[in-house]
Order: structure tokens, then sequence, then C-alpha cells
């Protein structure tokens, strides 16, 4: 009798969203939800929204939960997180150990566990000896896999791609860094720039600055929108110059990207 194929469920903690599923041994999701969370959501709040997806998702044969966050995590606590500056300190892994008892609970930064899948599932199942994932979102995640071995930390998302004295600040504290234009600020910020330069308003039909977003600015590019195809355009060419640092850097044989930006 052949052996069950073994079940986990899969969390994927972003800015914006607690994307949760089953997944089984050969990659496949076989059911998802998606939570919608905010930023300014206390660690409580975001734990609750966790624990909600599971409870949707939990069957007798899952055997863990894995949960990919962005930020600094050390012993299943999140140190620092930029995203969600509310987790900040939370023992996060305890927590849903706790909620869930007798169920394995794994926690990994979201980019490194995102590098592993594409390594496992994805592009290094063709027979490459190195790839580089890159997760283009609220900010930039990076995993780099070297012969099936995860190399961390690595941080390619504060790569200067941008040394002029005008170039924006980062959270990191430095000028020019790669997540300070390829992310949802830095789409956002370029927008609003190109507009005012401009003198229009590509998005007259959107009530409220805050809903203008890169999902928004890309189907208006697609849709003919100059000031939007502009925005991309540039985002493409800084984009380009992380690639191409990276490449010199480390000589991936591949560099896939993911993330919801990556979809414009």
């Amino acid at each position: 009798m052949k052996n069950k194929i073994k079940k986990v469920i899969g969390i994927d903690l972003g800015g914006r969203s607690v994307r949760a599923g089953i997944v089984d041994s050969k990659g496949q999701i076989r059911r998802k939800v998606i939570k919608e969370i905010k930023p300014s959501f206390s660690g409580e709040e975001i734990v609750n929204k966790i624990v909600k997806a599971i409870q949707e998702l939990v069957e007798d044969d899952i055997e863990a939960i894995g949960i990919g966050c962005a930020g600094m995590l050390k012993e299943g606590q999140v140190l620092r997180s930029s995203n969600l500056p509310g987790l900040t300190g939370f023992p996060l892994k305890q927590t849903i150990e706790k909620e869930f008892s007798g169920k394995k609970v794994v926690l990994e930064n979201d980019a490194d566990v995102a590098g592993v899948a594409e390594w496992k599932f994805g592009a290094g199942k063709k027979g490459v000896r190195s790839l580089v994932v890159l997760t283009l979102g609220t900010g930039i995640g990076s995993g780099l896999v070297f012969e099936g071995k995860l190399i961390k930390p690595t941080e390619f998302g504060h790569i200067i791609i941008d040394s002029s004295d005008s170039a924006p600040f980062c959270g990191c504290g430095r000028q020019g860094c790669a997540e300070r234009f390829v992310s949802t600020l830095g789409i956002r910020n370029l927008y609003f720039s190109l507009s005012n330069l401009d003198l229009r308003n590509a998005l007259a039909e959107v009530e409220s600055l805050k809903e203008i977003n890169p999902e928004i600015i890309a189907k208006k590019a697609r849709e003919g929108d100059r000031i939007c195809q502009m925005v991309y355009e540039r985002v493409g060419i800084y984009l380009g110059r992380l690639i191409i640092q990276i490449k010199r850097f480390c000589q991936p044989d591949i560099i896939t990207l993911t993330g919801g930006i990556s979809q414009a």
C-alpha cells in the first residue's frame, strides 16, 4: 500500500494579506484562503487572522504549519518587521504552536522559503547550480540557493542602484537602495512625481490617494495611460540595475521574480 502524501499548511504573511494553503509533498496547493490585514494591525490582530486562516484549513492529517514572514527573525520571534511593525518583538512561532498543539510550526523569512520552494519545485528542478528569488511587494525580499543549500542572510533589496545625491533614503538609513524604487511605496511615489510634472490626474476616478497602488497603476498602464506606462518603464530600469548587480556579485544561473508587483 502506497504511503499517503504528506500535507502541511503553508502561510505567506505579507504586508497586506495572510495567504494560507494546504500543500502536499509534490508542491501542489490543495486548498487556500486569504485574509486581509493592514500594516497598522497589532501583533494580536495579525495572529488572529493567521489563526482563522489555519482553522479553515486544518485537517487531521496536517503534519506541520510553515510560516513565511518578512523581516528579521530569531528562534521563532519577529525581531523587526518593517511591513508589519505590530509583530516586532512578537513570539509568533510559539503563539501558533500553543494555539494548535500537536502541530509542528516552522517560522522562516518569506524570501528564504521562496528560494527553497523555487529550488525544490520550480526553476531549480531544471538542474541549475544556483538561483536567486526576488520577492517584489511591500519591499524586496531575496533568497539565494547554491547547490541545494540556502545561503543566508541575503538582503539584495538594499543594494545601491542610484548613487546620486537626490536618491531617496531607504528605511535602512542609506540612499538609493533598490527597495526604495521597486516596491509599493517606490511605485506610488514615482507615480505621484510623474503626475505632478504632467499636471494631470491619470487616475481621476480614484477617490482617495491611499487607494492608488501598483496593481491599479499596472492596470492603467495596460489600458494605455502614458504616465502609468512611464512608471513601470522606470521601475523596469531600476529592477534591471538590481539584477545586473546581483549577477556581478554571485553569478546565479537563474533569477526568478515573485510577489504581487512581479505580476505587473
